[in-house]
């Protein structure tokens, strides 16, 4: 035992000690028990220290000043300590003098003489409850951060300045299935095993592009397909900035993979949909364009460089109308009404259409039809114009042709029928100007046997007989004048004589709501015909059916017109589904008729015409209606057979 001067010494040694120590300083005895705190310690916190008679620190009452939760921790920690006789370090709070608690350090360190027997502990205490508290409330930050980030429905993830991989939230794990470790490999370049793992094969050639921006520090925007983790790629934007300090060195960064698959697929269909549609309106032959509301071109089709010669890719003026466009191309006469046209609808908002040639590229005119109208916001304002122009030519030459074909036919019918009434005429006056001719002969033989004035009688009879003979003649030769016998014949197609016969009456047809069904024999053998006789005899026929069909008030009229071959010959038949013939040989007589306005020359004519190529005309009725027959030789005489 150390005798009571040793003690002292120690005591005075220890207090140097702990004074000069940094901080707040205490010493223990080598079984642990404090033996002396300094006085900056004792300041800072709540102290019950007891001391004996000498003035020596008997207990600093450490489990009063330390938190209730701590203090078995603490007490287990400094126990190993001591037995194991090496240093300790324990972080815990304790409570101040002004009864508030602190976080502090407290170290303790062995002190031994020189046979290595341990003499006393040195032990300090720091506050850190700054520090503490700072890096705890990092901690709920970070935690809070964290916990915001996985909230987020958007794939957020960073990066260190080189690019590799730091970080991903929630949403960007279930996005790629894949961890921050799975994608680091010491043996490879980390944003090649990203692009190998994750990307499309067919788009990992961003790779550049990103390696790129990684190094320049540039903003990083790419597009890609990603792998998911049932194994699919959706399409991604992934979005990513630089964090710089101070300085302008990159520390980090920051970037968010939005899915954007449902976007690209509905541009891609909406592409799709448009580049459909433009196909379309390209197709189409026609003309089409559209105008701003006020008439400056939009859009021009390439059925508009085919037409002009001019490209729809060539710029075009903001002041220039359609007009402006169409103008010098529309044919000089066309020019005034068109354009007042177009002015008009722009004026007034109306729709307009107007017909006019337009010029080719190789100065040829063509009739088009052109057509515009305004598209109108839900308010009734204008938005845009729409104009098409449609190529009507062959239509407008074909209806041409049509007219002068009826008129032609028209007027032969009117020649074929006055040639039938000078026939009936002549056949009508004939027989009693023979009768004059033959009673004056019968009146020359009287005088012959009487004794009467011979030489007077003789003359004045000669007269009359002369002067009949003449009358008889002129008749003939007005006969003669409208015969309907053609110099026109030809070898003709007998169906396509049916075929253009039907354009010409298909007004009729459709004005009578009467449908016309055909059946044409293959094959047929060509026949010297003229062509515009035979179509007045189809017609003719046809328009008898129409007629008698409505008329009778029938119901769904149906007309059918047939060719054969048959009995050497080509038989051309109309048949219908009206009431019938009354007489079917009375049809064909001069001037007989069912129509109220009718003539009765038609068929009269019709019958003489096919008599006149050594064919028949006939009629019947069958259990639909009526049926009439137009059958020709195949051997047509050149010059015809006189009627």
């Amino acid at each position: 035992m150390s005798s009571p001067g040793q003690r002292e010494r120690l005591r005075k040694r220890l207090r140097r000690l702990v004074d000069a120590l940094p901080g707040y300083g205490w010493a223990a005895s080598a079984d642990g028990r404090c033996i002396y705190e300094s006085p900056t310690l004792r300041n800072f916190v709540e102290t019950d220290t007891i001391y004996d008679g000498e003035g020596t620190h008997v207990d600093v009452g450490w489990h009063a000043r330390v938190l209730p939760q701590d203090r078995e921790k603490i007490a287990a920690d400094w126990r190993a300590a001591v037995t194991a006789s090496t240093g300790c370090e324990l972080e815990h709070q304790v409570r101040c003098r002004d009864g508030t608690f602190r976080w502090v350090k407290s170290s303790a360190k062995p002190v031994r003489d020189r046979a290595g027997i341990l003499v006393y502990w040195l032990g300090t205490v720091v506050d850190i409850d700054g520090p503490v508290r700072n890096a705890e409330h990092a901690r709920l930050n970070e935690a809070q951060l964290r916990t915001l980030l996985d909230t987020i429905p958007a794939p957020i993830w960073s990066a260190d300045a080189h690019g590799r991989p730091l970080y991903s939230n929630k949403a960007h794990l279930e996005q790629t299935g894949h961890g921050i470790d799975q994608l680091r490999d010491p043996e490879c370049d980390p944003l090649r095993k990203s692009m190998t793992v994750l990307v499309h094969p067919n788009d990992r050639g961003i790779e550049e592009g990103v390696k790129r921006a990684f190094r320049d520090g540039t903003p990083i925007n790419v597009k890609y397909r990603k792998r998911q983790p049932d194994g699919t790629f959706r399409w991604v934007n992934n979005k990513a900035q630089a964090y710089r300090d101070e300085s302008g060195n990159i520390i980090a960064w920051y970037g968010v993979s939005m899915d954007v698959d449902d976007e690209v697929n509905l541009q891609k269909h909406l592409s799709d949909r448009e580049n459909e549609l433009r196909r379309v309106v390209d197709t189409l032959p026609a003309i089409i364009w559209t105008t701003d509301a006020a008439g400056r071109s939009v859009y021009l089709n390439q059925r508009f460089k085919a037409w002009t010669g001019c490209s729809v890719a060539d710029p075009v003026h903001d002041d220039e109308h359609p007009s402006g466009i169409l103008e010098p191309l529309v044919h000089p006469d066309d020019r005034p009404a068109m354009l007042d046209a177009i002015r008009e609808s722009f004026a007034s908002g109306r729709a307009w259409t107007a017909r006019f040639r337009l010029a080719r590229t190789d100065g040829s005119y063509r009739w088009t039809e052109g057509r515009m109208a305004p598209l109108r916001a839900d308010e009734g304002q204008i938005l845009h114009w729409y104009g098409l122009a449609v190529d009507i030519d062959d239509e407008v030459n074909t209806k041409a042709e049509l007219k002068l074909s009826q008129e032609r036919l028209d007027r032969a019918a009117r020649i074929a029928g006055m040639a039938e009434i000078s026939a009936t005429i002549a056949h009508e006056i004939s027989q009693p100007l023979g009768a004059v001719v033959a009673g004056v002969d019968a009146s020359r033989r009287w005088l012959d046997t009487a004794p009467p004035n011979i030489e007077r009688a003789r003359s004045s009879l000669l007269r009359t007989a002369a002067n009949a003979r003449t009358a008889s003649d002129v008749i003939e030769r007005i006969r003669n004048l409208f015969r309907t016998a053609s110099p026109h014949r030809g070898r003709q197609d007998i169906n396509a004589i049916v075929r253009s016969t039907l354009n010409i009456a298909a007004e009729t047809a459709a004005t009578h709501n009467v449908k016309v069904t055909t059946s044409l024999a293959g094959d047929l053998p060509h026949l010297q015909v003229d062509a515009v006789e035979i179509q007045q005899i189809i017609l003719n026929l046809v328009r008898n059916a129409a007629e008698a069909m409505r008329l009778s008030g029938q119901q769904n009229m149906n007309i059918w017109l047939r060719t054969e071959e048959a009995d050497g010959g080509t038989i051309i038949s109309v048949e219908d589904n009206g009431p019938g013939l009354s007489d079917t040989e009375l049809v064909f007589e001069p001037f007989f008729t069912t129509k109220k306005d009718g003539m009765g020359i038609g068929l009269a004519v019709c019958r003489s015409i096919a008599a006149s190529y050594g064919g028949r005309l006939s009629a019947e009725n069958t259990q639909q209606g009526a049926k009439l027959t137009l059958r020709l030789p195949h051997n047509v005489p050149i010059g015809g057979v006189s009627p």
